[in-house]
């Protein structure tokens, strides 16, 4: 459940993250490979924070 809740927030975190660096920059699509969908980016942009959150949660678990 640890892990769930962990991933519910840092993947909207990521999400939020990402879109912010796009609107700062002045672009809509991070890339031209899924266009509309707002890039490739867009479809992982979540895993760019939960992976490292979750990999820090099950590290600090170990110990």
């Amino acid at each position: 459940m640890v892990i769930g809740a962990l991933v519910a927030v840092f993947g909207t975190l990521g999400d939020l993250i990402e879109s912010m660096w796009k609107r700062r920059i002045g672009i809509k699509d991070s890339g031209k490979i899924m266009p509309g969908h707002g890039g490739l980016l867009d479809r992982f942009d979540g895993f760019l924070i939960a992976l490292p959150a979750i990999h820090l949660y099950l590290f600090i678990l170990r110990f």
